[in-house]
């Protein structure tokens, strides 16, 4: 998993670059802009949990 500024996410956005997008806004943030990703809000986020949320964008991705 990385990083990266909001500018680099819209050029990738704007090549149609398939991205998988963690949102760790907390949820009422989320419910007042939802900006698309997986919400796992940061507070809840462990260093072990790398591998469910890999699990959860390809569940995403596989449906699309």
């Amino acid at each position: 998993m990385k990083t990266i500024t909001v500018e680099a996410l819209k050029a990738k956005i704007d090549a149609g670059e398939k991205i998988n997008l963690v949102d760790v806004r907390e949820p009422h943030e989320h419910n007042a802009f939802n900006i698309g990703g997986i919400l796992l809000p940061l507070g809840q986020v462990q260093s072990l949990q790398i591998d469910e949320i890999d699990r959860k964008s390809t569940r995403l991705n596989s449906s699309h």
